[in-house]
């Protein structure tokens, strides 16, 4: 778990939010209201959401967050956050001690960690196959003369 998090404004643009990301190292910044956390936003939200979107840098994050926010207990075992994570088709969750966020807990921290391969395993299906529909197909032209 990540327990040094970077909090956004809901005040913040996009560009803000950027920066963040870019001074801090990270890909995931949730966003707070009035020292309440009403959203989330990734690297990935900026470029799909915004970029692909040709929304301006300095519009407010909000356009772009996520604010259905997903989170587990601190107390609650791993097996407790890979469910979610599967079921939800999620890389991260806010971890609580009651109403206060105390860090982040992603795939990444859980398969570093953790023992146990096949829920590790099953519920990263879990989450790519809904994301892609089963399906991944990449396209590629080679020019021959590299053939």
């Amino acid at each position: 778990m990540s327990i040094n998090l970077v909090v956004g404004d809901i005040s913040d643009s996009i560009c803000d939010i950027a920066n963040i990301m870019k001074n801090n190292d990270v890909g995931f910044v949730p966003i707070a209201d009035k020292n309440h956390v009403v959203g989330v936003v990734t690297d990935r939200d900026i470029v799909v959401r915004g970029i692909n979107n040709n929304i301006k840098l300095n519009t407010n994050i909000e356009e772009i967050m996520t604010s259905h926010i997903f989170t587990i207990n601190e107390h609650s075992d791993l097996s407790s956050a890979l469910k979610i994570m599967g079921d939800k088709q999620l890389k991260r969750l806010l971890v609580l001690d009651g109403k206060k966020i105390v860090g982040v807990i992603s795939i990444s921290d859980i398969i570093k960690s953790s023992s146990y391969d096949n829920e590790i395993i099953n519920s990263l299906k879990k989450i790519e196959e809904n994301n892609h529909n089963g399906n991944i197909n990449y396209e590629s032209k080679i020019d021959e003369f590299y053939l």
